[in-house]
Order: C-alpha cells, then sequence, then structure tokens
C-alpha cells in the first residue's frame, strides 16, 4: 500500500470517530466504542469502532449486550487495512457483512475539480434558520434515500438545529427552485462528506456533484487539509472522481444477525 494512504487512512479513523461522537451517545466497553444516536435508531446512524485487533468472545459477547441495553442493533464499522483480521473474528461471532466493502475516497487541495450544474443552486443550513428550512432538509433527505413516508418530528428539527450549532454543516440542493437535494460535512481539518442523496425526480441532474462541491469548497475555505467519503455505488463513485476523489482504502460494515 502507499504509505501516504496508511497515514490518511489512520488519520481519517481517528477523525471520524472523533467528529461522530460530537453529536453521539459514546460508550466504551474497554474493547469497542459505541457512538449511538440519542433520537434516531436508524441502523447506519449507531455503530461502533474497535480498539482492540483481537477482541475476545466475552468482549464482544459485551458489546452485543450493551448495543441491545440501548435498543440499538449491534453494528460495527471500520476500516480494512486498519483492522486486518477482525472480519474473520466477527464472522466467527455471528456478525455479517452489510454488503461489498465500501471504496473510501480521499480529495485533497490540489486534486479537487469544483463542479456546478445549469439549475441547480445550494443554501446552506445556519443553525437560527426556520425550522420550516430544516423541516425541508429532512423531508428531502428522507425522499432520497427512502427511508420513511413520516414527516420530520419536533425532535428531529431541534437535534439538527443542534448538530448545526456544533459545528456540522449541511446544504440543501434545488434544482430550478425546487428542493432536489442534501447532503453534510463533518469535521473541521479532516472532514467527512456525508448523506450525499437526490430525490428520485432529479436524478442525473448535476444535483449530488453540486451540493457536494459546494460542501467541499465550504470546508476547504475553513481551513479543512483533506475530505473524505465511503462509497459503494458505481454512479456516485464516478461522480466524487469527477470532483478529483481518489479512492485510497476500503471501509467494512457488519452487523449481528
Amino acid at each position: 500500500m502507499n504509505p501516504d494512504n496508511t497515514v490518511w487512512l489512520e488519520r481519517i479513523s481517528s477523525a471520524d470517530v472523533l467528529a461522530t461522537a460530537a453529536t453521539r451517545t459514546v460508550v466504551d466497553t474497554g474493547a469497542f466504542k459505541l457512538l449511538l444516536d440519542p433520537i434516531n435508531d436508524f441502523a447506519g446512524m449507531n455503530w461502533a469502532t474497535p480498539l482492540k485487533l483481537d477482541p475476545s468472545k466475552s468482549e464482544i459477547s459485551e458489546l452485543c449486550e450493551t448495543f441491545q441495553a440501548h435498543g440499538r442493533t449491534p453494528r460495527l464499522e471500520f476500516i480494512a487495512e486498519n483492522w486486518q483480521g477482525l472480519a474473520m473474528t466477527l464472522e466467527a461471532a455471528g456478525f455479517r457483512s452489510e454488503g461489498e466493502p465500501q471504496d473510501i475516497m480521499l480529495v485533497t487541495r490540489e486534486t479537487f475539480q469544483p463542479f456546478a450544474a445549469e439549475g441547480v443552486s445550494v443554501q446552506f443550513l445556519e443553525p437560527n434558520d426556520a425550522d420550516s428550512l430544516f423541516q425541508k432538509f429532512l423531508e428531502t433527505q428522507t425522499q432520497g434515500f427512502g427511508y420513511s413516508t413520516d414527516p420530520p418530528t419536533g425532535d428531529q428539527i431541534t437535534d439538527w438545529h443542534n448538530q448545526i450549532r456544533q459545528g456540522r454543516r449541511a446544504a440543501l440542493g434545488f434544482f430550478e427552485a425546487r428542493a432536489a437535494g442534501v447532503g453534510t460535512m463533518l469535521g473541521t481539518e479532516l472532514a467527512e462528506l456525508q448523506g450525499v442523496t437526490t430525490v428520485p425526480g432529479a436524478r442525473r441532474r448535476g444535483v449530488a456533484g453540486g451540493v457536494s462541491s459546494a460542501l467541499v469548497v465550504e470546508r476547504f475555505d475553513a481551513g479543512a487539509q483533506a475530505v473524505w467519503l465511503s462509497v459503494e455505488e458505481d454512479g456516485a463513485r464516478a461522480c466524487y472522481a469527477k470532483l478529483g476523489f481518489l479512492v485510497i482504502g476500503a471501509r467494512l460494515n457488519y452487523s449481528l444477525g
């Protein structure tokens, strides 16, 4: 492996946990650190990071019991190159991969290629913006990912106000003045681009690229050294490659079951 990639992957792992912990309930079991969303029980919002390369059966059992005590599905996210052999240990304990490994992609100031598409505009959410804008953001996010048809709750809107106050960046993309996509950015010096999605009726119009580009520009302007993300779909991978993101590693997601 490229030595520079090894350094970036180690930094990404540390930065990911640090940034996520700011908006999560953190539980340390000794062998794992759990990052639990206090509002949302959606599996992708709740995960653990390993602290030991070869955890024992009792330590894995403690991990599972802790997740279940909080009403969450036991789940881990980790970088394959940083934790070689851990996947086999988890599989022996009954965990299963959630799919193919996700590519970890990185863009620096030197490789970044800004993108804009005709008809696409982007608005950043600010802490004191009206609840109605946050509601539109959450509705667009829900439509894009297909999470649910339920309207956003007051607690969810309040939670996002708080996340923006704590430094998370969120952008709402418009196509021809209609809300069409969203994306978020978490972290400072080494930031993660997250949750980019487009509503079905506005796909292939450059919305995801425009939202992603705006978020990357904002982070670089704020002093970030690099931005990273994880991706598994070919279409999304191609979109990010156009912005200058390069594949440097792989992320594994495992859950019990």
